[in-house]
């Protein structure tokens, strides 16, 4: 049961917020975006037959080099401003992989304009697999229409589109290979990042998203499951969706800003009970940015999933929910641009205390 002071806020919370209207430029991005070329493409990468990473790589119609080479062109045909690469990495037999075989990952990067040395990735495996045991995995029809060619569409329609525009961020759109052998392509990839520190604020990766229908019949075409890693308050499930205050009424909004700072360096929580030892006094930091509008508060109980409540609180480092208290709730902190885009919701969540081993005296007896 939510405090009574909570409560008394719900009617604040209920309105829909002003800078939740539509921003008419995603509006745009999305009429841009042509269903038909993402079924094209992926009939075309269905007729290669397959795309196992066992397959020919020499052929000029079949295979996972045909495959990638088409790739390659189809990218580099969407204009000058996407920077295409690929990325080769030689691989020893292990697991599924039968023998040795280079891995190719198709890059295209659209560098930034202010904060270019940040990058959102958007990307997908071709490669497909057939689970047939009648003939090796190089001969084995697998055309990966749904899994993933669907996914691979889609990526190159949003290449198509989003590089006509500039974007304060860099945008990376990356196929990968070898994630039927275990996700060698993009575990490959994130080492590469890794290695040269490389600031990603976001990974989007598509699979299987043009499957409506299943195997025994069932469709779910009215669905988009997403699917991030936890635990629930982790910026990885906060990036992959965003809430209204009503749990009824759900909308993606886009990544925009950092999400504000809530931690001491410590691990510690910017949280506490304020003065009175009963309020809910909630601080944060946050870098500044010349588009932000301000911040949201957003709270819920212990036991709900999602965010229930939302309060503007403004340009301002710091919030009081007074008669509230933290033990009851889950709150969080996002920030706000001028546009009406939200960050990634940045949780007060305490760090696992780590317990020192309890010394014992010596058995006197």
């Amino acid at each position: 049961m939510l405090p009574a002071a909570l409560l008394a806020l719900t009617a604040v919370c209920a309105a829909q917020p002003a800078y939740r209207s539509a921003d008419p430029e995603i509006a745009r991005l999305i009429s841009e975006m042509n269903a038909g070329r993402v079924a094209r493409g992926m009939e075309k990468l269905g007729s290669f037959g397959t795309r196992d990473v066992h397959s020919a790589t020499d052929s000029a119609t079949e295979g996972i080099g045909a495959a990638r080479r088409w790739l390659v062109e189809e990218l580099k045909g969407y204009g000058p401003r996407l920077e295409v690469r690929t990325d080769s990495y030689r691989v020893k037999k292990q697991g599924r992989v039968q023998r040795d075989l280079e891995m190719v990952n198709v890059v295209a990067v659209l560098p930034g304009t202010t904060q270019k040395e940040r990058q959102v990735i958007l990307g997908a495996h071709y490669d497909s697999l057939s689970l047939a045991r009648d003939t090796g995995p190089a001969a084995r029809p697998a055309p990966g229409v749904s899994d993933n060619a669907s996914g691979v569409a889609a990526v190159l329609e949003a290449a198509r589109v989003m590089s006509r525009r500039e974007w304060k961020k860099t945008l990376v759109f990356i196929l990968f290979a070898g994630e039927e052998q275990g996700l060698f392509g993009a575990r490959l990839h994130a080492d590469s990042l890794l290695k040269e520190k490389t600031a990603v604020d976001a990974v989007l990766n598509l699979d299987i998203i043009g499957d409506e229908t299943a195997g025994n019949g069932r469709k779910m075409s009215h669905l988009v499951r997403l699917f991030s890693a936890g635990p629930d308050d982790s910026p990885s499930r906060s990036a992959a969706s965003r809430r209204c205050a009503s749990p009824n009424r759900t909308r993606t909004t886009p990544i925009s800003t950092r999400p504000p700072v809530v931690a001491q360096a410590s691990g510690a929580p910017m949280l506490g009970r304020g003065k009175s030892g009963y309020d809910a006094e909630l601080r944060w930091s946050h870098q500044p940015e010349p588009d932000l509008a301000g911040f949201a508060v957003v709270i819920r109980p212990t036991t709900a999933p999602f965010w229930e409540h939302e309060i503007f609180a403004g340009n301002v480092p710091r919030f009081t929910l007074a008669n509230v208290s933290i033990d009851d709730l889950v709150i969080g902190v996002k920030a706000v641009s001028t546009a009406g885009h939200e960050s990634p919701v940045a949780a007060y969540v305490a760090p696992e205390r780590a317990d020192g081993k309890i010394q014992l005296a010596e058995d006197v007896r």
